[in-house]
């Protein structure tokens, strides 16, 4: 069927993902209180992302705000299991992690993520970590794309491009994460519990035997933001997950173009573009 709208998702570091569920629930939320759907296409529309296309349910408040979006995430699969990578020593030193290896598997569910358990550096899921988080998930991201290189089966998409620390958890209890996002220099924690890091993680559980289909997975984030998960099907590439979290709108902006401007589409300079 037709989408009702597309998107592309550009991140920082040249990264441009196949699919970000975070960025699905603000798009879909956008659309729906901006009025930019047909009224009758409010709580079940269909968007476009690059991995193709991303079924969306909404529920609307009273007062006609999108209070939560679902959405059906790629096909989800796991790449390499528990496979051992080695850090740089001298920057595990340098920010005080307990060891200069650590276990991880690699799965997608939107993006390749490198999936590691926080204590096994001697990390904790915590807000007060952060920098050693942040600077710990570049180390694992460095290494993980040197030594378990992926690519994905349809389409020219190589990784890990970004990576998850998990924390300790039992089944039927809340899952915590930190997803550790590049930005070309130190990394940066993602606010949410990352959409299609939860559909990665969720493929990993299952491939383990510790999410069945149609099992509640709840899943919150260094700062305390929740996303709730389930696997909804399989199909020949890997598990369907469905997603449900919020969003906020905090700005309402217009770029406009002046008829006088000497540079309407922009510029460009060799010596910093």
């Amino acid at each position: 069927d037709e989408a009702d709208a597309a998107f592309v998702i550009a991140e920082q570091a040249k990264v441009y993902p196949l699919m970000s569920g975070h960025n699905t629930i603000c798009v879909a939320t956008a659309l729906v209180e901006c009025g930019l759907l047909p009224a009758d296409r409010r709580e079940r529309f269909v968007l476009e992302a690059p991995s193709g296309p991303v079924p969306i349910r909404t529920e609307l408040a009273a007062d006609g705000r999108c209070a939560s979006v679902t959405f059906d995430g790629p096909p989800s699969f796991v790449a390499v299991r528990d496979e051992v990578v080695q850090l740089d020593p001298d920057a595990c030193r340098a920010i005080g992690l307990a060891a200069a290896e650590v276990r991880i598997d690699v799965a997608y569910g939107g993006m390749w993520y490198a999936i590691a358990d926080a204590a096994d550096l001697g990390l904790a899921i915590d807000a007060r970590d952060g920098a050693r988080l942040r600077a710990a998930g570049e180390l694992v991201k460095a290494a993980a794309r040197a030594q378990c290189p992926v690519q994905h089966p349809t389409f020219d998409y190589p990784g890990p491009d970004i990576m998850a620390f998990r924390g300790p958890w039992r089944r039927g209890a809340v899952a915590t994460n930190t997803v550790v996002m590049s930005n070309g220099y130190s990394g940066m924690l993602d606010r949410s519990p990352c959409g299609s890091g939860t559909c990665a993680i969720m493929a990993l559980l299952h491939a383990r035997g510790e999410l069945d289909l149609g099992e509640r997975f709840v899943h919150e984030s260094v700062v305390g933001s929740v996303f709730t998960g389930e696997l909804v099907g399989v199909t020949a590439e890997g598990v369907v997950p469905a997603i449900t979290g919020s969003a906020w709108i905090t700005r309402y902006a217009e770029v406009v173009v002046d008829p006088t401007d000497p540079f309407p589409e922009g510029f460009r300079v060799g010596d910093i573009w």
